[in-house]
């Protein structure tokens, strides 16, 4: 039953190993097994890991209680198992796509901003922050596309722990909007376009919609996200609650 058992921690220091997430989470009962994920290519810790314990009541005693692992305040959540999708359907990760929604952007969010934090996760090709065409403020929600599909995992596993300016943000997969499942609907309200203006700048520019853009939804260059509840693609493992 040791999956059963199995927490996943988020925002972890870059500085957090393996062994020091063990000696921290060790006081709440046996650890069968612990992990911090790293950067196949650097190396580097990608702030987050998996702890497996022998039972449960130590499952409970971790998820019950505030932890600081080498002075930061971590996420803690039950690890679950993902079902795999129906024969021939495929699931959010089979599209293998370098675009990733992110939602719930503070007031105080940029461009400069959003590609100085998804840019710890990898090469960004591409970003946007969505504006309203006629107050000129920005919707809350934006896009940024990576260079290598390595980014993009590593961005949605941090998913507890995304934050820009001291705000937890979304992180949601892209999916082609022709290959949404039925049922599966954009989320988005409020007036404005969807599209990017056609200059190459960043900036102003850049986060300004383009004329006769698409209407509202949170779909962006033929893409969407569906509903929320997906698990980590890759590891076999994500968290419902979200």
């Amino acid at each position: 039953m040791g999956d059963d058992n199995k927490i996943y921690i988020g925002g972890l220091a870059t500085e957090t190993t393996s062994e020091g997430l063990r000696t921290h989470f060790a006081q709440y009962g046996e650890i069968t097994d612990c992990i911090v994920m790293t950067d196949k290519a650097t190396g580097r810790s990608r702030c987050f890991g998996f702890v497996t314990f022998r039972d449960a009541g130590s499952v409970n005693g971790a998820l019950g209680a505030p932890n600081l692992v080498d002075g930061r305040e971590v996420a803690c959540k039950k690890a679950v198992r993902e079902s795999p999708p129906p024969p021939g359907q495929g699931g959010d990760a089979a599209y293998n796509t370098l675009k990733i929604f992110v939602g719930g952007l503070p007031a105080s969010c940029d461009y400069g901003k959003l590609t100085a934090y998804f840019g710890s996760f990898g090469h960004i090709e591409d970003a946007v922050v969505m504006m309203d065409s006629q107050t000129q403020r920005h919707r809350g929600f934006g896009y940024v596309t990576f260079s290598g599909t390595e980014a993009v995992e590593a961005a949605l596993q941090n998913y507890a722990a995304n934050q820009i300016d001291g705000k937890w943000i979304e992180v949601k997969r892209c999916i082609p909007q022709d290959k949404m499942a039925p049922g599966q609907s954009f989320k988005g309200k409020g007036k404005g376009g969807g599209g990017r203006a056609p200059a190459p700048e960043h900036g102003s520019a850049a986060l300004a919609n383009a004329p006769g853009a698409a209407p509202s939804s949170y779909g962006y260059g033929g893409y969407g996200y569906p509903g929320y509840g997906y698990g980590y693609p890759g590891y076999g493992y994500g968290y419902p609650g979200y």
